[in-house]
């Protein structure tokens, strides 16, 4: 089991949340799968049974203006069914 930390939001309590090493190993594989510049860093979901990450798969060097704003900004979950 792996634990991470989840801050609420509006509380700003934080706690641990265990997630197996089989979730957690499928994500960080997607995670790496993409240049580190263009994803946001794993983090807990909302409702503590996710772990999720962002990527941006607009090309910062054809389009600056595109990156900026996330026009190919993408949300990647992984959540167990």
């Amino acid at each position: 089991m792996i634990k991470l930390e989840y801050t609420d939001e509006s509380t700003f309590i934080t706690e641990e949340v265990e997630f197996s090493n089989e979730q957690y190993e499928l994500i960080k594989s997607l995670h790496d799968q993409f240049d580190y510049k263009n994803t946001t860093p794993i983090i807990v979901g909302k409702n503590k049974t996710s772990l999720i990450f962002g990527v941006n798969l607009t090309d910062r060097s054809k389009d600056r203006v595109g990156y900026e704003i996330g026009n190919s900004m993408y949300r990647v979950v992984v959540e167990k069914i």
